[in-house]
């Protein structure tokens, strides 16, 4: 008899459930990325977006421009506005139907996007000179924070049912909002994204968002979109927990993770294309300055689909941003001891490097060499900063540490050619040291190098007819020539015939 009741009572009340979940979807509410203290990009055109109900108008009150866009028949809305200078405070006001939505402290400047895995998910908390940041955390007035924190790092635990499927809801990541540089926001912020937003807002004298979604051990083919992923690599969209292709570290992870419930191992956070959906989808609509790029460990064990799956990337995000030339710098990895293929792996990023519009920052001198999160993290981030003041500011300056060229035989000796050698030297003052040089039989030995001018010779007395030259091999290398800027020269390899 009382089941029978509870019965007609949720019958009676299941309209008024209907209404009450209808008139939630249809309140007024932009979208999540545009919240109180947010930066929108200078000098492009800015477009907003939100929701309301189906066919509602909208009043938009921004920049002294008053927009009246309707709801499409879900009940998304639209302005764009042309392009602005930098400045601010601005405010933003959106009504309709008797609701309101007031966005305060809005600048426009300059936005990035950091994303990758662990190293530049890596917070200030955890690098050197940690405390001396978050000191001085508060002092920085024009940079502004947007952390879309994982829900969860996939440790080696099992996860319960509920978390399971708020996973197939693509519900990864924290409801996120933009927030002042304060000693606790900066302590828990990528330590590269807050040094770079610190010290380009220093040279551009403007404000600077930075937004990041990096997640610990993530997979490059998990940031790809489904669609470009299986038009350039579709064996990944099959069973990828059982592809060969993916790292069996990633794969075992996911397994232990979603041991209690396989079938959603489509929905781990290492999965094809799930980070993307999860990280990047709802970033739709925003207008970026730039993407910096910090990873690799998760493919080091595969150069080669690395080669193919980092431009699928890039074809992916700019395709979704709607900016074909959207820059893209990435960091190559750094240098340690307890991974053997890193220095193949390192040349393999150098040639990506040029890609379109994509720039290489170079950190196997800062890498420690038991530890794949090296902690001076500041340093990337200048290398950065200087790479992008120069491609994307038009300041002038070099860019990077000296960049192979190509390389020609005289006599017993190897020419190198750079771009930027001028002024280069060694880190330490001591001869050039890091260079091996490998005859007919392939096997390379140490070699002696003597800089001159902005070339390098390289020879070895044990290699009569040097045929093959490489620097920085090693995964963990000893490695001393820098450029005028006391920026290191790439892991490289060449062969001369």
């Amino acid at each position: 008899m009382y089941r029978r009741y509870l019965f007609h009572l949720f019958v009676l009340l299941l309209p008024f459930l209907f209404i009450s979940c209808a008139m939630a979807d249809s309140s007024l509410r932009l979208a999540p990325y545009f919240t109180s203290g947010m930066v929108l990009q200078r000098h492009q055109p800015i477009c907003i977006h939100g929701y309301a109900g189906a066919g509602e108008k909208v009043r938009v009150d921004f920049l002294q421009s008053l927009q009246t866009p309707t709801c499409d028949k879900d009940g998304r809305w639209e302005v764009c506005l042309p392009e602005q200078k930098a400045g601010g405070p601005y405010i933003l006001k959106v009504e309709s139907e008797g609701e309101e939505v007031e966005v305060h402290d809005i600048y426009i400047g300059e936005v990035w996007l950091c994303s990758g895995q662990s190293n530049m998910q890596l917070p200030v908390r955890e690098t050197k000179g940690a405390a001396e940041d978050i000191a001085s955390a508060s002092e920085q007035k024009r940079v502004h924070l947007y952390q879309m924190r994982p829900s969860r790092i996939p440790f080696a635990e099992a996860w319960e049912k509920t978390y399971v499927d708020s996973l197939k809801r693509n519900e990864y990541y924290l409801p996120a909002q933009w927030t002042k540089c304060d000693a606790k926001t900066v302590a828990d912020f990528s330590a590269i994204g807050y040094h770079f937003g610190r010290l380009l807002s220093e040279k551009l004298d403007c404000h600077v968002g930075i937004i990041c979604n990096a997640v610990d051990g993530s997979l490059c083919e998990s940031w790809i979109d489904s669609q470009t992923l299986a038009s350039g690599c579709p064996d990944l969209n099959k069973e990828w927990w059982t592809e060969p292709l993916i790292q069996q570290w990633a794969r075992n992870r996911a397994k232990t993770n979603l041991k209690n419930y396989p079938e959603a191992l489509p929905y781990h956070p290492y999965a094809p294309s799930y980070l993307f959906d999860c990280g990047i989808a709802p970033l739709s609509g925003v207008t970026l300055a730039g993407v910096l790029w910090y990873q690799g460990e998760g493919n080091a064990h595969n150069a080669t689909l690395h080669e193919q799956l980092f431009p699928l990337l890039q074809k992916s995000w700019r395709t979704h941003f709607a900016a074909p030339e959207l820059p893209f710098y990435f960091v190559q990895l750094s240098g340690i001891s307890t991974l053997p293929t890193w220095g193949h792996f390192r040349d393999s990023q150098r040639r990506l490097g040029v890609l379109p519009r994509t720039y290489m920052t170079v950190s196997h001198d800062l890498g420690e060499a038991k530890n794949i999160h090296p902690k001076r993290k500041r340093e990337i981030a200048e290398r950065l900063v200087a790479a992008a003041l120069v491609h994307e500011y038009g300041q002038t300056g070099v860019p990077c540490g000296p960049v192979y060229l190509g390389a020609e035989l005289k006599s017993n000796k190897i020419l190198l050619h750079f771009q930027y050698g001028k002024g280069m030297c060694t880190s330490d003052g001591k001869s050039p040291k890091g260079f091996e040089v490998a005859g007919k039989n392939g096997v390379f030995v140490p070699a002696k190098a003597r800089i001159v001018g902005e070339t390098i010779e390289v020879w070895s007395d044990a290699v009569a007819q040097p045929q093959q030259v490489r620097y920085a091999w090693d995964s963990f290398p000893q490695a001393n020539v820098v450029g005028s800027n006391g920026f290191p020269i790439s892991t490289f390899a060449d062969r001369i015939f």
